[in-house]
Formats: structure tokens, sequence, C-alpha cells
């Protein structure tokens, strides 16, 4: 659903936003300020919400931008056009959740960074750190 939508429209990146997804007080600010200042720009995904990231492996990156091995959650996200192909050779069979699939089949194959702690929420969501 992703790959298809992002590959009819030119564009570098696409901020893709689940209609269950509910954003944070303050979270346009910091994610200007984390695209500005503290995502590196080769980025592939950059998860604005997400969730499952305590225990996993972390490096700080800069300002509130992590690389996570992997984070859960796509409610939303920023993905660069680049990453398009590797999207769609890699989710044509949708046998699990879109988070399970992206977190072993295309996030090792990406550069990931993830915003911690989250801008955005799910709805009638109990979302773990």
């Amino acid at each position: 659903m992703y790959s298809v939508m992002a590959t009819h429209h030119d564009a570098d990146y696409y901020f893709l936003i689940e209609d269950d997804c509910i954003f944070l007080e303050g979270w346009q600010e910091q994610l200007q300020k984390a695209l500005d200042e503290d995502v590196p720009d080769d980025f592939d995904f950059l998860l604005v919400g997400n969730c499952c990231t305590d225990g996993r492996e972390k490096t700080h990156i800069a300002g509130n931008v992590y690389e996570v091995k992997y984070p859960l959650c796509t409610h939303a996200m920023i993905i660069s056009a680049k990453a398009i192909p590797i999207l769609l050779e890699n989710c044509r069979d949708a046998s699990q959740p879109i988070d399970v699939l992206l977190f072993y089949e295309v996030f090792p194959k990406c550069k990931v960074y993830t915003i911690l702690p989250r801008l955005a929420d799910q709805k009638d969501t109990e979302l773990v750190p």
C-alpha cells in the first residue's frame, strides 16, 4: 500500500500517517528541529511514531534522534523515495503485520532513525516505549 502510492508522485520524501495517529503537543516544532539539525541527510526511514524500542540496540545520533535496531509501529513515519524500491522488492508477501515485515525484511537493508520519545501515539492503543 505505502510503496504503490509513493511511486505515483514525484517527491524525495513521503510522510505516511495512519488514520488512528494522534500527534503529541509540540510535535511539529520537534520534528522540524530533528529534520533541520539531527537526522542524517541520507536517511531511508524516520519513525516519528514508534513503539517497542526499550531493550533494543540504540545509538544516539543527535538531539532526540536515535538509530534503533529496530522499532515497531508505523503510525507516523517519513520514507525516502530511494527506499521505495526496497519496499517493493521485500514487501510482496503480506503474511504478517507491516511493522513486523519492515523489521525483518526492509529495515536491515536501510538507514532507519527513530525520534525518542515518539511524537505521535495511536488512538485506543497502549504503546510501550
